[in-house]
């Protein structure tokens, strides 16, 4: 599926001082508006079967929106290790993109 996205790619470029990709922290990571048609509920149910083939995985997600409470109740209640960052920078963004091994972007129709 192409997702058509308004993305700076003057700012977001992959840095060429970037460890590889296997060498990363073992961190999927999430930028974005926590709101229902982004799909992190599939992500946080997800985690159990990740975790299971790659123990050691953490989740970092970006964002703040009305679903958060509910994100938080849902990972705390599967033990996965997620954590919620809140409000970021374009910066802090970027620099999370270089650390992750793995960016993934959900969605679902609301």
């Amino acid at each position: 599926v192409v997702h058509y996205m308004g993305v700076d790619t003057q700012l977001f470029r992959p840095d060429p001082a970037a460890r590889p990709l296997a060498e990363r922290e073992p961190v999927i990571f999430f930028a974005g508006r926590l709101i229902e048609k982004k799909g992190l509920e599939s992500l946080v149910d997800a985690l159990p079967a990740v975790l299971a083939r790659a123990p050691g995985v953490q989740v970092v997600i970006a964002g703040t929106g009305p679903r958060r409470a509910e994100l938080e109740r849902r990972a705390a209640a599967s033990g996965a290790p997620v954590r919620f960052l809140g409000r970021v920078t374009p910066d802090e963004v970027r620099a999370w993109l270089g650390r992750a091994q793995l960016f993934c972007m959900p969605s679902v129709r609301a």
